[in-house]
């Protein structure tokens, strides 16, 4: 800004009370206006149809000239209305990209250097490589004489090729093993012979690598690859001769602009004044309207809320039904160490008492008198319905298998409680996850405040109509 522009910016009441009020309401990127009411725009001027994601593409001319005005105009707005200025961002644009001019020093240094790297690409080499024959589909070593990057360029293409069949014989097996349910023979043949291609096919690019210098190639080339910056500000100035079309209107060059969302215009709306609201009927009662659908909304989420919600008074008797199952749970636990213990005892009591039997028999041996004596012990045991010892083991047996019974009840009312803690453990989680409290005060707050704008509304409404 100039000394003359600045000391009448500072003499200018109406410039100064926009800079204050500016370091007040200003909101970063937007524009600040003190006019009312406020200079809108026109839905019309940027509203096209749009059915689908590709309805851009066929914007209207006159749409399309609308948006880039929009964007090109918003160049150091004027103050107060917020409103153009005259300047334009892409005449602004074409000033700076037209008196940008490289040093030719810098220019010159950058032409020696890539001049030297072509220099050494296009040496003459002499040497052998495979060459790909078409009609045999086969390689055969030829003599070559050519340019370094050309012998660079064969050996590697060589590579390729090589590449490009391995890669061809995988799929193919792999489709055939596939379709052919042979996939367990096509992982053996990848482990063991695509393995040995891929080593072979490895001293191709090695070959490449070392008589070729492709590494060093293709550093000189990505070297004379980088454009300078004379070249880049000359590929700017064709891609804007290149987008550019002149205006429906006569107002100069349109470049192509999207604006994201696509139906942004579709929220052009103006902000109603004080008098608009008093005297439009319609307007009142699309507001009105408005509220109670917002107060039925707010209303359903409060008694879906109200439905989920689970207090913590439930929670509590939760937390008591898992205590509880946990008792009983350590006094089953107790129950069945003491009954396998029980069962343990009577077992080992039962194989003491048929080991000593055992080896009374064998100390005994197999004489006359013994053989007899047994075989008069046996006709008794006969004759008599229960001897004593006989029914002492019964007893013994008896017990064992109701113990086991026991055992095996206990562990099915264990299982059966650790069943229902874990129910009740989920049941819990549940409910403490389904805790909407703080969501249905906000909801009934919601509710509560809309009723009284929409009574107030009524109200008016009413006074309105009186009057």
């Amino acid at each position: 800004m100039s000394e003359v522009a600045a000391a009448t910016f500072e003499e200018s009441v109406v410039l100064g009370l926009y800079a204050k009020l500016n370091e007040l309401f200003g909101q970063s990127s937007q524009a600040f206006c003190m006019e009312y009411p406020p200079r809108v725009l026109n839905p019309m001027d940027y509203a096209y149809p749009i059915e689908d994601h590709n309805s851009w593409t066929n914007k209207p001319t006159a749409v399309a000239e609308a948006e880039f005005l929009l964007t090109d105009q918003k160049i150091d707005l004027s103050p107060i209305v917020a409103g153009t200025s005259g300047e334009r961002l892409s005449s602004s644009f074409k000033v700076v990209v037209n008196n940008y001019i490289p040093q030719l020093k810098y220019a010159s240094r950058m032409a020696e250097q890539k001049g030297k790297l072509k220099e050494w690409l296009l040496q003459p080499v002499e040497g052998q490589v495979l060459e790909y024959d078409e009609d045999s589909d086969d390689f055969e070593m030829v003599n070559f004489s050519g340019t370094r990057f050309e012998y660079s360029a064969k050996l590697y293409r060589t590579y390729l090729k090589k590449r490009q069949a391995l890669n061809m014989m995988v799929e193919g097996k792999r489709s055939f093993a596939k379709e052919h349910n042979l996939m367990d023979d096509f992982q053996t043949w990848l482990a063991n012979t695509a393995a040995t291609e891929e080593a072979i096919l490895s001293t191709f690019y090695n070959d490449a690598v070392i008589r070729g210098q492709l590494h060093e190639v293709n550093a000189a080339i990505s070297f004379l690859d980088i454009p300078s910056l004379g070249q880049m500000i000359n590929d700017i100035k064709q891609e804007m001769r290149s987008s550019v079309k002149r205006s429906v209107a006569g107002n100069g060059d349109v470049y192509p602009v999207n604006f994201t969302p696509s139906n942004w215009f579709a929220s052009l709306t103006a902000s109603p004044t004080p008098i608009e609201i008093v005297t439009n009927t319609s307007y009142r009662r699309a507001v009105l309207k408005d509220k109670n659908t917002r107060l039925n909304a707010a209303r359903l989420q409060l008694s879906n809320l109200s439905i989920l919600h689970i207090d913590g008074d439930e929670i509590d008797r939760l937390q008591r039904e898992i205590d509880s199952k946990e008792k009983a749970l350590d006094a089953d636990f107790a129950k069945l160490s003491d009954k396998y213990s029980e069962r343990m005892v009577d077992s080992v009591k039962l194989a003491y008492s048929a080991a000593a039997k055992a080896a009374e028999f064998s100390a005994a041996g197999f004489s006359a008198a013994t053989i007899t004596r047994l075989a008069k012990q046996n006709q008794e045991s006969k004759s008599s319905p229960v001897s004593g010892d006989s029914s002492e083991k019964k007893g013994t047996l008896e017990e064992l298998v109701e113990k086991s019974k026991g055992v095996w009840a206990l562990r099915l009312d264990i299982n059966r409680l650790q069943t229902q803690k874990v129910d009740l453990i989920a049941k819990q989680a549940l409910a403490k996850s389904s805790d909407y409290q703080k969501k249905i005060k906000l909801a009934e707050q919601e509710v509560k405040a809309l009723e009284e704008e929409i009574s107030f509304l009524q109200s008016e409404e009413t006074n309105l109509e009186a009057s």
